[in-house]
């Protein structure tokens, strides 16, 4: 959760990095939402949105209320401890 991600940062130190996963054809989130991986996201990072190359290269936000759908070749770009990170790009590759 979120709080659990700024719990970890501000009180043990941590330091905070940036993410990118382009999302591969086998990837168990092809034909999930931008919502549902924010939501039931099980890692200490924060999903701040993507790139979706079906409808352009601009960056959409996760806040912004389009409930996107995720496709091969989308990048997702998430924020939180490296550690946290790359455990996420592991399981969603």
């Amino acid at each position: 959760s979120v709080s659990m991600l700024f719990e970890d940062i501000f009180y043990y130190k941590n330091s905070l990095n940036m993410g990118e996963l382009v999302i591969g054809q086998h990837s168990v989130l092809v034909g999930s939402t931008l919502k549902t991986l924010m939501v039931q996201n099980p890692f200490h990072v924060v999903v701040l949105g993507l790139v979706d190359l079906e409808i352009g290269k601009n960056f959409i936000f996760a806040t912004t209320g389009h409930d996107h759908t995720i496709d091969p070749g989308d990048a997702v770009v998430i924020l939180g401890p490296q550690e946290e990170i790359d455990r996420f790009k592991k399981e969603y590759a």
